[in-house]
């Protein structure tokens, strides 16, 4: 049997709790065997190859708004 339906993503938990443990279980362990199945290197070694970067300025500004926002949050 199979049913259909178009639910938002946050509508999905609350589906899911208002099925038996059994159902919740067996679902648990389809997306946990995809998870697992998922492992790309190719496509994780892209994504760092192409992540972006930062030089001496962006860590230097980055530095600086961290020492303001650690004096704000002590005051």
């Amino acid at each position: 049997m199979e049913l259909k339906i178009n639910i938002g993503y946050k509508q999905i938990p609350g589906s899911i709790n208002q099925l038996p443990i059994k159902d919740k279980e067996r679902i648990a362990n389809i997306l946990q065997s995809e998870i697992t199945g998922c492992k790309h290197p190719k496509i994780s070694k892209e994504m760092i190859l192409d992540a972006p970067v930062w030089n001496d300025s962006d860590i230097s500004d980055y530095t600086e708004a961290r020492k303001h926002i650690n004096i704000s949050r002590i005051a």
